[in-house]
């Protein structure tokens, strides 16, 4: 029977390797920060009526991106409906039409 390591049962490298991860982190800071920027200026300049906080609508937002792009790189979801998606969900959450 042959031995597989987990390298090559597709865990994501993020979570075997601890330069990754730290990587990784970075970079998600770095895009809830940029939407939760972006949600407090649309916020305070009357654009936007948040129904939650900022922080957690931008953790959403990119958490959702991330998922949503698996879906597409496996063929469940055309790059159009991820859009779609990912637009009808700000709309609720910001109350803006983004269009």
């Amino acid at each position: 029977m042959p031995r597989f390591s987990v390298a090559q049962c597709g865990v994501p490298r993020c979570l075997r390797d601890p330069k990754a991860a730290s990587l990784d982190s970075l970079l998600t800071e770095r895009q809830i920060s940029l939407y939760q920027s972006i949600l407090i200026l649309g916020q305070a300049q009357g654009y936007f009526t948040l129904a939650d906080p900022p922080r957690l609508l931008s953790a959403n937002l990119v958490a959702m991106e991330d998922g949503y792009q698996m879906e597409v790189l496996s063929g469940r979801r055309t790059r159009s409906e991820v859009v779609a998606a990912l637009r009808a969900y700000a709309r609720a959450v910001i109350g803006c039409d983004l269009g």
